[in-house]
């Protein structure tokens, strides 16, 4: 008997270990959008020039134990690194509301999702849950 509650406690702490190490690290990048002028040029037409500024990465990592996020910004960029299996929701305006747009990340290497690719419209706020 002792035996046999050795290995269900061999295989629970193995189990354990597993899942732990499993791990999606999640990059994403604000949309922006570029900062536009019109101005006239040296022989009097008008010429609109834009600025486009870089938008700086924000990083997080989900875990079995910590499996969802739910961004309450825009986003232009996702890249999926690591054992993910997740689901993404994209919704058009701000806390979630508006149109929706879902798809879903399976890789266990690198995977980039360009909002501009996969949906027509801005994506003003988003969800993830991932799989472990």
């Amino acid at each position: 008997m002792n035996k046999i509650l050795a290995l269900i406690f061999c295989v629970i702490g193995f189990m354990q270990f597993a899942s732990a190490a499993k791990q999606c690290q999640i990059l994403y990048y604000p949309s922006f959008t570029p900062q536009c002028s019109v101005e006239h040029d040296e022989e009097g037409n008008l010429v609109e020039e834009c600025t486009y500024v870089e938008a700086i990465a924000q990083v997080f990592i989900l875990t079995p134990t910590d499996r969802c996020e739910a961004i309450a910004s825009s986003v232009g960029q996702i890249d999926f690194t690591g054992d993910c299996d997740c689901t993404y929701t994209f919704y058009s305006e701000d806390n979630f509301h508006g149109d929706v747009f879902r798809d879903r990340v399976e890789t266990q290497t690198t995977e980039t999702v360009l909002t501009e690719y996969v949906w027509s419209q801005e994506a003003r706020s988003w969800k993830l849950l991932c799989r472990f």
